[in-house]
């Protein structure tokens, strides 16, 4: 089964069998990792989503680069949005007085985006953002 449409959200439910499924007729069952499922398939015949992962920085996700900048590496389920914000000040408040960096939906996953003014700043921090 793959999913075409929009990006899993907590909650969502999938219908895979029109009734429950005889204890022991699925003995491995692989849904997309990252998610948190309840498998309810000999209960009513369907999956569900209970917690998606969130975009973030997997580990050696930041690297400095040869010439000073920085390369931020990301992932997250495809589909969905997220916000990279930056800043030389920690306690700069509200995040939106931040620089955005970048926007969008992840379409894949991991990638990369090169934060080309970091060497216009002593120190700079980042925040990355969900919806």
């Amino acid at each position: 089964m793959v999913n075409e449409g929009p990006a899993l959200v907590a909650g969502a439910s999938f219908k895979l069998f029109s009734q429950a499924v005889a204890s022991g007729s699925f003995t491995n069952v692989v849904l997309p990792g990252g998610y948190v499922w309840n498998n309810k398939l000999a209960v009513d015949g369907s999956i569900e989503v209970v917690s998606v992962p969130q975009p973030s920085f997997p580990p050696g996700g930041i690297v400095k680069l040869p010439n000073g900048n920085f390369a931020l590496t990301l992932s997250g389920p495809v589909g969905a949005t997220y916000s990279l914000w930056a800043s030389p000040d920690v306690a700069l408040t509200p995040i939106t007085s931040w620089t955005l960096l970048s926007s969008g939906t992840i379409t894949v996953s991991p990638f990369t985006i090169n934060d080309l003014d970091a060497t216009n700043y002593t120190q700079r921090f980042y925040l990355l953002s969900t919806p």
